[in-house]
């Protein structure tokens, strides 16, 4: 049974025998690591970034009639390369392709704040807060209409919520010492599996005629719903701990016990050097007060300030600001480029693109994660090359070096953090490193918008401009693997 407790340190969970162990501390709050790594992948595969599998949901947008009103006036079918599309005017497409861009956005933007929450409040908190805003975020966006024209402010809230809600599953590594690379990209892996639930939604919506409203509301109850109740069970209120936390926080304990056997162990606890390893005397300078809030202490901030003036941290922001703006703009290129047959294809691969994760899983912690930065950027190039090819052949290429390109999307970034990053500060890295990824993705549209205006051709006048910039990504990614052969972690 799990616990509702909101608040422990360290030196509670190691009074328990399950916690003197790190792959027995989830025991703890009432699972065992394999039932609570369970839940962790529920989380990632219904709630994580559910809506980035975005074609489904276009369709099904598009059949409710969403932003139909910004085309009051307009006859006229839409032609592009000589084929009909399904919107009934550029607008409500750009409309509701931007509710993609809205949402990767957003939830990169949002990840360093996500990451705070992560560290300040706990685990669990986290965990409610993130499933509390998607369970909104996805009412708002089923209950939206011409009289309600909230689509773009439940993107927002979906968006916000997303990493508040993946972060605290990242506890389960450290339920498997030596092996978290592989936990990690297993994790990933859950996020590419969990891309098939809007196509099973999708299915729903058409086999049983129910209204996109009806849809949306059961899976707020059956997916954030649940996990609410989740988090609030079986989550750690602050953390799991790495083994040498644990056999600390005990020897500390013990140490007191022996010395003081009269004086309560709390009260020496509460003033230890391990709950006051982050706080400085009462003269904190406000950038260090700022810098706490985000779990960064006087102890490393030297190695904060070494990681960001690394040349490790300045490429790899580099690369990731060009998988998101390549990443967004295939998205809402696929509307208007891939016929409804192509994006139905594309919605089964990308669900797929947990074999790729699985297959890699197990040599991760021996190969590394530049071996999955590169495999990212050769699909990358091909699925946008061949998506310039007007021709039927080309374009189910394309979606196949999608489906491939998906399944480390965003898990590329947290396995270099993870394997390059110290670990008291990879947490901070990572979200600093998503906030410009998520910049990059809301300016994407008004990037490539400038290609569109004018021309007969549509969106795909700007493919080329997107070919430069993953040439420019593969240069970089270059750079950056001799850097990291040079040198593999900093600290």
């Amino acid at each position: 049974m799990g616990k509702c407790k909101f608040s422990d340190t360290i030196y509670d969970t190691v009074s328990v025998e399950e916690g003197h162990n790190a792959p027995t501390q989830s025991k703890v709050y009432g699972l065992s690591r394999t039932l609570f790594f369970l839940v962790a992948i529920y989380t990632m595969l219904t709630i994580s970034r559910f809506m980035w599998a975005f074609p489904p949901f276009y369709d099904m947008l598009l059949s409710s009639g969403a932003f139909a009103w910004l085309c009051e006036g307009t006859t006229a079918p839409v032609i592009i390369e000589g084929v009909k599309q399904p919107f009934l005017c550029l607008a409500q497409d750009e409309a509701i392709s931007r509710i993609y861009s809205l949402i990767t956005g957003s939830v990169l933007i949002s990840s360093i704040f996500a990451g705070a929450f992560n560290l300040i409040l706990g685990a669990k908190k986290c965990g409610m807060i993130g499933s509390a805003l998607i369970f909104c975020g996805t009412i708002l966006m089923g209950v939206s209409n011409e009289n309600f024209r909230a689509h773009h402010a439940a993107a927002v809230l979906l968006g916000l919520g997303m990493d508040a809600v993946s972060f605290p599953c990242f506890n389960s590594t450290l339920l498997f010492p030596g092996h978290e690379l592989f936990v990690t990209s297993i994790l990933a892996s859950g996020i590419s599996v969990g891309m098939a639930l809007p196509l099973l939604m999708k299915l729903l919506f058409e086999k049983f005629t129910l209204s996109f409203a009806t849809l949306m509301i059961w899976y707020a109850f059956l997916a954030p719903g649940l996990c609410f109740i989740l988090y609030t069970l079986f989550y750690p209120p602050n953390r799991f701990y790495k083994q040498h936390e644990l056999d600390t926080a005990l020897q500390y304990i013990l140490s007191n016990a022996e010395d003081s056997p009269k004086v309560g162990v709390e009260d020496d606890v509460a003033h230890s050097p391990l709950e006051n390893e982050s706080k400085d005397s009462d003269d904190h300078s406000i950038k260090m007060r700022i810098l706490s809030a985000f779990g960064i202490s006087n102890q490393n901030y030297d190695l904060l300030c070494k990681s960001l003036l690394s040349m490790h941290f300045l490429l790899i922001t580099v690369v990731f600001i060009c998988v998101m703006l390549t990443s967004v703009f295939y998205m809402s290129a696929s509307s208007q480029l891939l016929s409804n047959h192509h994006r139905n294809v594309l919605a089964i691969g990308m669900p797929l693109a947990f074999i790729p994760c699985v297959v890699l899983s197990p040599l991760l912690d021996r190969l590394g994660s530049m071996f999955v930065l590169w495999f990212e950027v050769i699909f990358e190039f091909f699925m946008i090359l061949f998506l310039w090819v007007n021709s039927n052949v080309a374009r189910f290429i394309s979606i196949a070096c999608y489906s491939f390109y998906a399944s480390y999307l965003n898990g590329q970034l947290w396995v270099f953090s993870v394997e390059t990053f110290d670990p008291s500060i990879h947490t901070f890295m990572l979200g600093l490193l998503s906030f410009v990824g998520g910049i990059s993705a809301l300016i994407a549209p008004y990037a490539y918008g400038l290609f569109i205006e004018g021309s007969d051709s549509g969106i795909a006048n700007g493919i080329p401009l997107f070919l430069g910039i993953v040439v420019i990504q593969i240069i970089v990614l270059g750079f950056l693997h001799v850097v990291k052969h040079k040198k593999n972690k900093i600290f």
